[in-house]
């Protein structure tokens, strides 16, 4: 007998201007929902995108689709809509690197993703002790049979991430009161992207007294953390989403860029504490009260964006 589901993943499908194209992501979105067996998921999405997405859900056999709900939430009703005027010139700001590929609107969704999921707790469409976000496409390539030849040449591992991901035993093994994120540097560069975060966002010099945010512009290849998943508690999925939004309407009222969302995960990380703890496939505590930040010793880039594909099997 299978263990009871301890997770449930939150996720979005939207059609918008940006890098990958809107088929691209449906093409994600397949081989995401065949994966769905030992979590739950949540997707949101618009109207346009609505009929499509459940069309694609009721080719699933029915065990699966049970575990899958498909949420018709349109833009105007993101909390963070009402900031439309900012988004829109944000995005249009030239150190904004957003503008040339995206429009302003993903940056607007990719700051949603903690009042995803608070309302998949808030109005319980699964009741679970673990919760999270999960990009459509943190599974990209790895189950499509016409996929890359590199994914193709794997059939084991494809069924391994069917029947096995996530582990429920690795997922009991976190800390309810930690919101993990993966680190995606090599091991090599660590330590110059560290410094350079340190610098940015703890170094008194560079911090504006009145506002807390620094003065000097964030360089968006500076990322460290990958916004595409995190992993926590139920309580503290909450508290993330305040302290999320806390920080991004400090930036909002002061009109200071906001790159991403990684723009602002770093931003609560690196100023609350901004210890690296390094999981390796341990789960022992840091030193930083609320977020546990996971390194692998990886080269490959896939495997750091995308690391808890692996760490969680």
């Amino acid at each position: 007998m299978s263990p009871p589901i301890n997770i449930t993943f939150s996720s979005c499908l939207y059609r918008m201007k940006n890098r990958h194209g809107y088929e691209k992501h449906m093409n994600w979105f397949r081989d995401f929902i065949r994966v769905v067996n030992r979590f739950y998921l949540v997707i949101y999405t618009g109207e346009n995108e609505y009929d499509a997405i459940c069309d694609e859900i009721r080719k699933l056999d029915e065990d699966t689709r049970r575990k899958i709900k498909v949420i018709l939430k349109p833009f105007s009703e993101f909390h963070n809509y009402k900031y439309e005027r900012f988004w829109i010139e944000n995005n249009a700001r030239p150190e904004c690197k957003l503008a040339e590929i995206a429009d302003w609107r993903l940056n607007m969704l990719w700051c949603e993703k903690t009042h995803f999921v608070r309302e998949t707790i808030e109005k319980q469409y699964f009741d679970t002790e673990y919760y999270g976000w999960c990009d459509v496409g943190y599974f990209r390539d790895t189950l499509s049979s016409g996929g890359p030849v590199a994914a193709a040449a794997h059939p084991a591992y494809r069924e391994r991430i069917r029947e096995h991901w996530p582990n429920p035993d690795k997922i009991n093994r976190l800390h309810k009161d930690k919101v993990y994120y993966g680190c995606n540097i090599t091991p090599s560069n660590l330590h110059k992207y560290y410094t350079y975060y340190a610098e940015h966002f703890q170094n008194t010099a560079n911090i504006d007294a009145n506002t807390g945010i620094p003065r000097d512009v964030y360089h968006p290849r500076a990322h460290l953390l990958s916004g595409g998943f995190y992993i926590t508690g139920r309580e503290k999925a909450l508290w993330w989403c305040s302290r999320f939004q806390e920080i991004l309407e400090l930036y909002i009222m002061n009109n200071v860029m906001v790159q991403d969302d990684q723009h602002i995960i770093s931003h609560c990380v690196f100023t609350n504490c901004g210890t690296m703890n390094g999981m390796n496939g341990g789960t022992t505590g840091g030193t930083n009260p609320d977020f546990y930040i996971i390194k692998i010793n990886e080269t490959d880039g896939d495997a750091l964006w995308f690391l808890f594909r692996k760490l969680l099997l």
